[in-house]
């Protein structure tokens, strides 16, 4: 989710409302798109979420995949997508504490790791860099999505954002903010080209959404 927050209680809630589809109906179709992009390209394999919020990215690839491990920072959204696990009954998931900059995994332990929710959106350059080293340091296999910065996708955005409950959305340059704590910049796929170039890694764009473009990130060593 692109906000930076103090108050998990606020991180909670703003998830729970994305996942609403009668109410975050700009989000719902692009769950849908971005769901329907995971199961043509992520079947039957090991894969990290990283970020996993509340657990909903992970339940659903749990239906398709032999094993889903989301990793997330606060305890609280541990805590919560464990409930749902144990709700459903779930046995092929597991939900780790951790920072997804420092994965507590050796290298290579996964066939795909996934960074959703245009969550790449959330750092400036020196910590996108970091955060893509990392994640193909534990699998040959990335995918991330990220917002395009032109002004329609801007506005469509900024309604998203607004559908959400965040206050006082803004659009300031290419950067969403809001009073509430929202940040997510935009990135073009000539800035992200240039970002997988600097750090030595192969990457494929898929426009799957009309607000962004999958990238599939993949190891030049590694590629086919």
């Amino acid at each position: 989710m692109n906000m930076q927050y103090r108050e998990i209680a606020l991180i909670n809630e703003r998830l729970k409302v994305a996942h609403s589809p009668y109410i975050a109906t700009i989000r719902t179709k692009f769950f849908k798109a971005e769901r329907d992009f995971f199961q043509q390209h992520i079947q039957n394999s090991s894969v990290l979420i990283a970020g996993s919020g509340r657990g909903d990215d992970s339940l659903w690839l749990a239906k398709h995949n032999r094993l889903v491990i989301g990793i997330e920072i606060f305890p609280q959204l541990i805590s919560a997508a464990m409930e749902r696990k144990r709700n459903k009954e779930v046995s092929n998931i597991t939900f780790v504490q951790g920072d997804f900059f420092d994965i507590p995994f050796q290298n290579n332990s996964f066939d795909a790791a996934v960074l959703n929710m245009g969550t790449i959106s959330d750092f400036e350059a020196p910590e996108r860099i970091k955060l893509i080293l990392e994640l193909c340091r534990v699998t040959n296999k990335v995918f991330m999505d990220f917002y395009p910065s032109t002004l329609e996708i801007l506005k469509i955005r900024r309604r998203m954002y607004e559908e959400e409950g965040f206050l006082n959305v803004q659009i300031k340059d290419t950067t969403i903010v809001s009073s509430d704590g929202l940040y997510s910049c935009s990135i073009s796929e000539k800035e992200f080209a240039a970002l997988a170039k600097h750090v030595g890694i192969n990457v494929q764009f898929y426009p799957f959404s009309r607000i962004a473009i999958m990238a599939e990130i993949a190891k030049k060593e590694e590629r086919q």
